[in-house]
């Protein structure tokens, strides 16, 4: 969470000293995302009420704003998706780890694809590795956004902070669904769904 709010806090001092060299769409969702991380962990730290969801506030939590973003990337990412919400239900005790393990598959599909190695090599054969030799999360970032015109430093360091950010959050979340069922309740789970829903839009701008 610090380093995350470190990474927009430089991207702003960037914005302000002139030298921000990135989108301005991207910036906008960057404030966002540093939002969400915010509300996120608010909501999970929030006592968890005994009141049963309703049929239609279930419904509402697996209906999805995303559109064509991850049809266009692979259908079956989008298919991925809509089973991981028909998964999220506060009954569910395996709600969490369906859902997070599903939705980080989607993050790190969607950025595999747009950033394939052997594309992010012939760009920068200096590009940063995994032990296994595969580019970096980072890496790959950095190829989207030079690919895009809009590689700015303290972006590529945001984006990548950010996603470290959701993917902790889905370990903390999938952590916590292994005790009774309803572990938790509506507001959590919504909050940890839009987590997830604008971090894919987020991945989706970066990588198209």
């Amino acid at each position: 969470m610090i380093t995350l709010h470190q990474s927009f806090q430089q991207m702003e001092a960037t914005a302000e000293a002139g030298t921000w060299t990135g989108d301005d769409a991207l910036f906008e969702m960057s404030e966002g995302e540093a939002a969400n991380s915010v509300a996120v962990l608010n909501a999970l730290d929030a006592e968890v009420p005994d009141a049963a969801p309703s049929t239609r506030e279930i419904t509402e939590l697996q209906t999805t704003t995303i559109g064509d973003e991850l049809t266009q990337v692979d259908p079956d990412l989008d298919q991925r998706w809509r089973g991981a919400l028909f998964a999220l239900s506060p009954s569910n005790p395996d709600a969490g780890r369906h859902f997070c393990t599903s939705a980080r598959e989607i993050l790190d599909t969607m950025l595999v694809q747009a950033a394939p190695d052997h594309d992010v090599f012939a760009a920068n054969p200096n590009a940063a590795t995994t032990q296994q030799g595969s580019p970096t999360r980072r890496s790959r970032v950095e190829f989207c956004l030079r690919r895009s015109g809009s590689l700015d430093d303290s972006l590529v360091a945001f984006v990548d902070a950010n996603l470290d950010n959701v993917i902790t959050l889905f370990d903390e979340f999938n952590h916590g669904t292994h005790g009774r069922a309803g572990r938790f309740d509506l507001v959590q789970l919504r909050a940890i769904k839009r987590r997830a829903e604008d971090a894919i839009r987020f991945v989706a701008l970066i990588t198209s």
